[in-house]
């Protein structure tokens, strides 16, 4: 139950609403973490920031966001401009990336999402 906790209070809540942006110039709204119901949810996978196959999208593992070699990529293990995590206020939370030692704070997308559900978390609508 404790470990349940830590996810829901560590990495649930602070993404809860915040959204994803690259780190290009200029930098590209890549969708927010929500319910999955929501539009630019990047959880909805019928979404253009939550399909597989959308150029906006970091669930694409073969687009520039979530590819494994993609240089803004969530989904590059080496990646040194992976997207960052701003909350509704603006405020920079963290990284999205696989790359989870060399940024800090980091969020792994491979595990968020599953984390999350397993921890019973329920994701606001916007």
């Amino acid at each position: 139950m404790e470990e349940l906790e830590s996810i829901i209070y560590n990495v649930c809540t602070p993404l809860d609403g915040a959204s994803l942006y690259s780190q290009e110039s200029p930098s590209v709204y890549l969708g927010f973490f929500g319910d999955e119901n929501s539009i630019e949810s990047i959880f909805n996978s019928s979404g253009i920031y939550g399909r597989e196959d959308s150029n906006l999208s970091v669930m694409n593992p073969n687009g520039r966001y979530g590819s494994p070699d993609g240089v803004y990529s969530s989904g590059n293990e080496s990646s040194k401009l992976p997207p960052k995590i701003s909350s509704g206020s603006g405020d920079f939370i963290g990284y999205f990336t696989v790359n989870t030692y060399s940024h800090t704070p980091a969020f792994d997308p491979l595990s968020v999402y599953s984390d999350c559900a397993m921890a019973g978390f329920i994701w606001s609508l916007p």
